[in-house]
């Protein structure tokens, strides 16, 4: 490889924070976004774990031959017996900058639990970490209260100014693709309220879900205009079974990117869209106000890695694709997340050098802009 970016600084654009305390699986298993058993055995046998293995034991100075109990006690040894000082060496060997925490996962709703983040950001090496406000667990917290539903969204809209005012947020989130999909209607007050009701009285109508959630996600464009945020999207893949990876094409978002007054806000597709990465590339092009991250495709794609982002590239402008890894529960995923990155987006500018697309002095400042530079200048850090 002609192209070396390991000393190159990261933004992780898209990440979460986490409690070293609970780790309770297997380390194979925090390596699949499945929520149901997957066989040890199989898990194993990924490539994505395999190379995982080999980054790890290469970066613990086991050498080649280290077996998977070797570098796995040797891991285990150093984190757990001195939490900080092993993300400090894990982040610093791969350049983490910053990360732009979703503080909304974990969740009580979701996991049963959450993090401090005071807690959480002691353990990180310097001031590196920036806030992203998650509407959903706002949303869980105030369906819990008796509320009519002008208190109900008078609380939303008060509760969201607050938490981007306390946490000097740079982005809001929606996580809407896993709970009604991605194909955002204009709903109007009088008809949220009518959904409103209806899904209070039926928590099963999804129709009437579906109209009160629309309706909180065009709330959030309204703040995300008022604050000049960004409102971060998860689009296509995610936690199975949870997620209905039909629902979460992000061609869906066509109404909300077209839109007179809501194509003002700034959007980010979040996870490339994975699978749908030519359909993200495309929007990306197309849509002053629309930016993408490869965070969860990276690193969680593996191998595939590399040719994603020559399809991201082939229409998307290199000046708005952003890092990001969507690490959680393990630091191994923001450390791997970066270290495999980098060598898949140096193998693919080097086809693009050698195919004549662009010269090496370009293809060094289109990492410089997707690794870090891209995500400062839209998240005004």
């Amino acid at each position: 490889m002609k192209l070396d970016l390991t000393n190159l600084k990261i933004v992780d654009d898209h990440c979460h924070p986490f409690d070293p305390k609970r780790e309770d699986k297997g380390f194979e298993q925090y390596w699949t976004l499945s929520m149901l058993p997957i066989p040890p055995m199989d898990m194993k046998n990924t490539l994505l774990y395999r190379l995982v293995l080999k980054e790890l034991g290469g970066f613990l100075e086991l050498g080649p031959g280290a077996t998977e109990d070797e570098i796995l006690h040797k891991r285990n040894e150093l984190y757990k017996g001195n939490p900080k000082g092993y993300l400090d060496r894990l982040f610093r060997a791969a350049h983490i900058d910053t990360l732009i925490l979703d503080i909304g996962y974990p969740a009580e709703e979701f996991t049963g639990y959450s993090v401090d983040i005071d807690q959480f950001t002691s353990l990180l090496p310097g001031s590196m970490a920036r806030i992203i406000v998650r509407i959903e667990p706002i949303i869980f917290r105030l369906l819990s209260q008796d509320l009519v539903f002008a208190e109900f969204v008078d609380k939303f809209n008060t509760t969201l100014d607050e938490d981007i005012r306390k946490h000097r947020a740079v982005a809001l989130k929606t996580v809407i693709a896993y709970l009604t999909g991605l194909e955002i209607k204009k709903v109007s007050r009088d008809d949220a309220a009518k959904a409103y009701d209806a899904y209070r009285a039926d928590k099963s109508n999804k129709a009437a879900e579906k109209g009160m959630r629309d309706y909180l996600v065009l709330q959030t464009l309204e703040a995300c205009i008022r604050y000049d945020i960004p409102l971060q999207m998860h689009t296509g893949m995610g936690d199975s079974p949870l997620i209905d990876v039909r629902l979460s094409n992000p061609l869906l978002l066509f109404g909300m990117f077209s839109d007179e007054h809501y194509g003002k806000a700034k959007y980010v597709i979040v996870h490339a869209g994975y699978p749908y990465t030519g359909e993200t590339g495309f929007l990306v092009n197309n849509y002053p106000n629309v930016w993408v991250d490869i965070s969860e495709m990276n690193p969680f794609a593996g191998i595939g890695i590399e040719p994603k982002l020559l399809e991201l590239m082939e229409m998307a402008p290199m000046t708005k694709i952003m890092y990001g890894s969507d690490g959680y529960n393990i630091p191994e995923l923001f450390w791997f997340a970066s270290v495999y990155l980098k060598k898949s987006l140096g193998r693919a500018l080097d086809r693009l050098i050698e195919n004549d697309t662009m010269d090496e002095a370009y293809a060094r400042q289109v990492a410089a802009w997707i690794l870090g530079e891209n995500a400062k200048r839209l998240y005004r850090l």
